[in-house]
């Protein structure tokens, strides 16, 4: 028996050494789900130009293109979930259901709930019916005794990873812990298994106790917390294969371990406690988690007396969120508002010196804004001033200022966001930008690309769109460009019909034989032909044969 747990622990060992990054890796991706780059979806559109050499340009957050389905997992610490922390819940479940409500998004929610064993509630679309269930689920305390805090995140990511038809950007992990784990989980398996170290203390230093809490005072002393967790990391690696190698086994409550391995009290320092190994393998699994779902959040939250006993454990979640507080408020309004008040984007219109220029066309007419269903056309506010959405107070909801410039390079408009917009109203600004210098030589210029996905050099609409959002609580975040869309159009060779043989039998007089005008060119996007040009050519036909007949009959009457 020995024998055999002595060779899981060795295969545990290796199988989970092999996950683990160098440290300086580790250190770095410390909080990595808000060090992140904010990536804002958006998307810029635009159609090709039509016979006035006109496109309209759409500008979307969020993208035009995104799937308003949101998928959200609770990851349950079954000793934090006191009856405050089922209050927000349950007030958050509330919001997302309203939000589901008014715009027709679908909101999917699951929860993960973990001691020593795992239960699940899988994603259910949020809906009147449904609405309450996490709130129920809750309720129902899973029966096994333990603290797996790494197979409740294992769980929680594998209830994200399965539903591939939502973007992980539309993906949120929330878990709630108050940090204090003593067990693992091994996370090559599908199984959900609780490995521990089991040890001895001073009272008794050869006798083995099963693995809890207490390993950790045993190990750094009562009430201990690092000073640094990224040294933490690094002492806790270098412990790492050692000890599960030598002293890992199964942890079930109620089980004879006398003859299970144990860290005896006068070995402690040459390995890592139980504690240690548990919230290393938490915090491997955040990271992995958080390094896929940007919107990865841990909140602390527990009974204060065990907190007070154990302070490394909400010392623990504070460092898994990188310092910051994390709370339900706080995370609601990033799932629901994708940028806030006070975000703006400056568009230049499209410009190539001596190869095409873009005007941006100043006409309320011209423009349009639409937030969910709703479309809110352009109201005059001032000279190249216009205001969309009027709210109570008197002002817009948006507003866009423009700015003429040199008509060149620097003609461009801003577009200020004066209310949040929310994850699941898509807020989009139409206008329209005109070719004021189309070429005249037959041929094919640019090339169409509507939403710039194909990296085309050209016709630009726009030199360049950014975005500077702002987040919920204030803060701006980084410029982010929109795509560049191509447009294009097509200048025809233009040609006069062969005369007639009746036209070619009788002599012309000079001004019936003088070559007609050219029509000008129109563009040509695909579907147009030139009917206007063959009919223009025909009348003229019909001109010259008149005139020559009758030039005819008054040479014939004067002879």
């Amino acid at each position: 028996m020995k024998k055999a747990k002595k060779m899981l622990a060795v295969w545990l060992s290796a199988a989970l050494l092999l996950t683990l990054a160098p440290l300086s890796a580790l250190a770095a991706q410390q909080g990595s789900a808000k060090e992140q780059s904010w990536d804002v979806s958006r998307s810029k559109t635009a159609t090709n130009l039509d016979q006035a050499y006109r496109s309209q340009v759409t500008l979307s957050l969020p993208s035009h293109e995104e799937k308003l389905v949101t998928d959200v997992v609770f990851v349950l610490d079954e000793s934090s979930c006191s009856e405050p922390v089922k209050a927000e819940v349950a007030q958050m479940l509330q919001a997302l259901y309203a939000q589901a409500e008014e715009t027709g998004a679908v909101i999917k929610v699951g929860a993960v709930q973990f001691r020593g064993e795992v239960t699940s509630l899988p994603l259910t679309e949020i809906t009147a019916d449904t609405k309450d269930d996490v709130a129920d689920f809750m309720g129902r305390r899973p029966a096994t005794g333990g603290s797996n805090l790494s197979a409740g995140l294992l769980a929680g990511e594998n209830m994200l990873d399965a539903d591939a038809a939502v973007s992980r950007d539309r993906k949120y992990l929330i878990l709630v812990s108050d940090g204090i784990t003593y067990i693992w989980d091994d996370a090559d398996t599908g199984a959900q298994e609780n490995y521990g170290v089991n040890f001895a203390n001073a009272d008794a230093p050869h006798t083995p106790m099963l693995a809890s809490p207490d390993g950790w005072d045993v190990k750094h002393g009562s009430g201990y917390v690092p000073e640094s967790w990224p040294a933490w990391l690094n002492e806790t690696k270098a412990l790492y294969q050692k000890t599960t190698a030598d002293k890992a086994s199964l942890y079930v409550r109620g089980a004879d371990i006398s003859g299970d391995p144990f860290v005896s009290y006068d070995e402690k320092a040459s390995y890592a406690s139980t504690v240690d190994l548990a919230l290393y393998a938490s915090y491997q699994a955040y990271q992995r988690i958080a390094a896929k779902y940007p919107h990865t959040y841990a909140v602390m939250s527990g009974v204060q007396s065990e907190m007070a006993l154990y302070p490394f454990g909400p010392s623990f979640m504070r460092f898994l969120s990188g310092g910051a507080q994390a709370s339900f408020d706080g995370i609601l309004n990033e799932i629901l508002y994708l940028v806030d008040a006070g975000s703006y984007v400056e568009d230049f219109m499209g410009y190539v010196q001596d190869e095409y220029n873009f005007d941006f066309v100043n006409d309320a007419a011209a423009l349009s804004l639409s937030v969910g269903q709703e479309r809110y056309e352009a109201v005059r506010l001032a000279d190249n001033e216009y205001g969309f959405k009027p709210l109570p107070d008197g002002g817009y909801a948006h507003t866009l200022r423009y700015t003429p410039g040199n008509l060149a390079d620097t003609e461009h408009f801003t577009w200020t966001i004066h209310e949040p917009v929310t994850n699941f109203a898509p807020v989009q600004l139409t206008y329209t930008v005109q070719l004021t210098n189309p070429k005249t030589q037959a041929g094919t210029y640019g090339a169409y690309d509507a939403d710039g996905s194909q990296g085309y050099a050209g016709l630009y609409t726009n030199n360049s769109a950014v975005l500077t959002p702002v987040d919920s609580n204030g803060v701006q975040g980084a410029a982010q460009p929109f795509a560049k869309p191509t447009v294009s159009y097509t200048v025809e060779e233009q040609s006069v019909p062969s005369p007639s043989p009746e036209q070619t039998a009788v002599p012309s007089s000079p001004a019936a034989s003088a070559a007609p005008t050219p029509t000008p060119a129109s563009p040509q996007t695909g579907d147009n032909s030139s009917p206007g040009v063959w009919a223009a050519l025909l009348s003229l036909a019909a001109i010259g044969a008149v005139s020559t007949a009758c030039l005819a009959y008054r040479k014939r009457k004067s002879a």
